[in-house]
């Protein structure tokens, strides 16, 4: 989805933590803590309530303003309004000029009142009626507690260092938000990489112009195998043996990463939304962290202190 920030949001979400005078305080300060579920398309899935009800949205780290299906929002009711100034936002869905008002949001202890988020054509899987970004997200730390089927919201402000509240050992590195997307330094087979964290699509992939760049990959090398050659519907893609996929000391062994000619990708027709923004200039990351990567991990992102923590799902103390 292209970027809008927070100004489309009505940013009203609030939630007051009480605070001390004197040393500071590292203990953790939960904010929300929300149904986190894995849906049967890969989907991952949280619940929040809209009107006091609750309600299902997809979990979309990549996107910098959340949305509601068309259907949705009129089986709400929900008012609308035109986007300012002509606008118009397009996404995988489809383009919008449209945002609807949710009247009432509640995730956990986090209530806001005349909330506006983009109205898209329904698309994608049908057990969620929208996508819940980071504008509704990122003034928090989030914690995806994959394990206990939770996506745990905090206050930001903590001592460096002190959030890993589940596991004595952990990985780390830095992480920024950039133009709405979370981006991350990772190792891949050693070398550095740049990531964008993730969760609409299960498969990362990366541009074999890149691949031959940082890993001497070549479209005649052996390890390359070709997935599916180009045709009238999509460019062709190849998978390559890496070894691993590294934040900080915790890897992802053998991670499959589809390589894809920026060619291919950027002169055909049905280019994806993804393919699109590797052709364009601003594209700054080199491969994704994805939903099916994620489900493996207990990741913790903190937002102000600008780093990810991540462990095994199932790592405790």
């Amino acid at each position: 989805m292209n970027t809008i920030g927070k100004v489309f949001a009505l940013a009203a979400l609030t939630l007051v933590f009480a605070t001390g005078a004197g040393a500071q305080d590292c203990t953790l300060k939960q904010a929300a803590s929300l149904p986190m579920a894995v849906e049967s398309d890969g989907t991952i899935s949280v619940t929040i309530k809209i009107d006091n009800a609750d309600e299902k949205f997809r979990l979309a780290l990549e996107s910098a303003s959340s949305s509601i299906k068309k259907s949705a929002a009129d089986a709400l009711g929900l008012k609308k309004k035109a986007l300012p100034h002509g606008m118009m936002v397009v996404s995988i869905a489809g383009a919008t000029a449209v945002q609807a008002i949710f009247h009432d949001v509640q995730l956990g202890g986090i209530h806001g009142t005349d909330v506006a988020v983009l109205e898209f054509p329904d698309a994608g899987t049908p057990d969620t009626i929208g996508d819940l970004g980071l504008d509704l997200l990122i003034d928090f730390d989030i914690d995806l507690d994959f394990a206990g089927g939770k996506l745990n919201l905090y206050s930001p402000d903590h001592c460096p260092g002190k959030v890993v509240y589940w596991a004595s050992a952990y990985g780390s590195a830095p992480l920024s938000y950039s133009g709405g997307r979370l981006l991350l330094d990772l190792s891949l087979d050693g070398q550095p990489v740049r990531g964008l964290l993730t969760t609409a699509w299960q498969t990362p992939s990366m541009l074999l112009s890149t691949a031959t760049q940082k890993f001497g990959i070549a479209p005649n090398s052996p390890d390359l195998k070709l997935v599916s050659a180009a045709d009238s519907s999509s460019p062709a893609i190849y998978e390559y043996p890496f070894k691993s996929l590294s934040v900080g000391d915790v890897s992802i062994l053998n991670p499959v990463i589809q390589l894809r000619d920026a060619a291919d990708i950027c002169g055909h027709p049905l280019a994806t939304v993804l393919g699109s923004l590797k052709c364009n200039s601003s594209f700054d990351w080199d491969t994704e962290v994805v939903a099916s990567q994620l489900r493996k991990l207990h990741v913790y992102i903190a937002t102000k202190e600008g780093k990810i923590y991540v462990t095994a799902a199932n790592a405790h103390r």
